[in-house]
């Protein structure tokens, strides 16, 4: 709609300034049926790429093995879950005319799209980025199976202790599951579940962990840190029950960001002004 016509200001889904004011037009609302979409553009002769306000045009000739080892794709928008840190926390509800949330594309159109992709670039590794891969036991179960006998690539993803995770890592590891990435967060159960709206146990975080390694999966695993609402007993909880897991191949530590509009934001607990040189040595 704004290709045929760029000076309208009232297409839904898209705000504009006009003499100095913002036109905030309506959100449309979420396309359910992801398989009507286009497959993904990943790899094409000729990208774009905009960075520090230039624009500067990628080939691939000049790196031609670059989506070999780096193929980053989703199988699935939105999420399944809504932790008060997350932006999925908000934008779930901002759904208008109902509908869900999380949507995910069919196996079949998921594996036509890697089959088309791994004869042109000749993938060696994938990265699956949906927030939680492995998360229905039937859409995985029929996506693997396929994804060994059509791909057959070795692969990353994100994944959760949801309900039948154990299996669908078994599943996983046969089909070239090879690493996961694994948000502990933190490892106290009151940070986790009234702070970041987690609602897991840590036993089904650690069962899950373990059976990574008896499965031979590597782990990265993520912590938020310079939380607000940690004091030292909660920070002092999360290095104790990292050392009841199995040994992380990489442990990524993030620094939680407060952006506005956060549900994190808003609760009402204390808040702790802890030196910076304690958080530093936790």
């Amino acid at each position: 709609e704004f290709a045929a016509d760029p000076s309208r200001t009232d297409i839904k889904n898209l705000w504009f300034k006009k003499d100095g004011q913002i036109i905030h037009n309506e959100r449309r609302p979420l396309e359910q049926d992801l398989d009507s979409l286009h497959f993904h553009c990943i790899g094409h002769t000729r990208e774009v790429l905009i960075e520090d306000g230039e624009a500067r045009e990628l080939t691939m000739q000049s790196d031609p093995d670059f989506f070999r080892y780096n193929y980053y794709v989703s199988t699935q928008r939105g999420c399944a879950f809504k932790c008060s840190y997350c932006t999925h926390g908000v934008m779930r509800d901002w759904r208008v005319g109902g509908g869900a949330y999380l949507r995910r594309h069919s196996p079949e159109w998921m594996l036509r799209q890697l089959e088309k992709d791994n004869a042109r670039l000749k993938l060696d590794f994938l990265h699956f980025m949906d927030d939680v891969f492995l998360l229905d036991p039937k859409w995985v179960r029929e996506f693997l199976d396929g994804y060994k006998k059509r791909i057959g690539v070795p692969f990353w993803c994100y994944i959760y202790p949801v309900h039948n995770v154990h299996e669908m890592l078994e599943w996983g590891r046969d089909a070239g599951l090879v690493c996961v990435n694994i948000g502990i967060q933190s490892g106290s159960e009151f940070i986790k579940q009234k702070i970041f709206d987690r609602h897991y146990t840590n036993e089904a975080m650690k069962a899950m962990c373990w059976r990574c390694r008896e499965l031979g999966i590597q782990m990265h695993y993520d912590i938020l840190c310079n939380n607000p609402y940690e004091d030292e007993c909660h920070l002092r909880e999360t290095v104790e029950f990292l050392l009841e897991l199995p040994k992380a191949d990489i442990i990524h530590t993030f620094p939680l960001c407060d952006f506005p509009g956060l549900r994190i934001n808003t609760l009402n607990y204390p808040r702790y002004d802890l030196p910076g040189e304690l958080r530093l040595f936790y």
